[in-house]
């Protein structure tokens, strides 16, 4: 069995911000030659998440409103005076603790094996910043 191991820089402009990374994580698999196998694709940021899901512009926009109900900016919240950079992005962090760090996709015969609707998305909640994002890919 073996491995390969990839970094992707991804810069980010906007507070909630969703980059599609199917492609490149794609890319990633191809220059790998593992043709059969698994991918995990990790983001090793605390308000920066990994998740699969549609790529529709309607719950694209949706998002982001729910999330401000969910999670309310100046609601009170302690870390956003205790934070060590006096950041106030507490909603950032509570979204993100809800969602995925990493994702692990089934690689076969070359190719992400994936639903109709699925995109891999880095899912920015606290940008524009630069972000990390690293791929495993392991297998035959």
């Amino acid at each position: 069995m073996g491995t390969k191991f990839y970094e992707l820089q991804i810069k980010t402009t906007q507070k909630i911000e969703f980059v599609d990374m199917t492609k490149k994580v794609e890319e990633k698999i191809k220059d790998s030659k593992i043709k059969n196998g698994i991918v995990v694709v990790y983001s090793p940021h605390a308000t920066a998440c990994v998740k699969i899901m549609e790529k529709e512009a309607g719950i694209l926009k949706d998002y982001p409103v729910f999330f401000s109900k969910l999670a309310p900016v100046g609601a009170g919240y302690i870390h956003d005076s205790t934070a060590p950079d006096k950041k106030p992005n507490t909603p950032s962090h509570l979204i993100a603790a809800l969602m995925n760090q990493s994702e692990t996709m089934i690689i076969n015969e070359g190719k992400l094996v994936y639903g109709t609707w699925n995109t891999l998305f880095l899912v920015e909640l606290d940008g524009g910043r630069d972000r990390k994002v690293f791929i495993q890919i392991l297998g035959d």
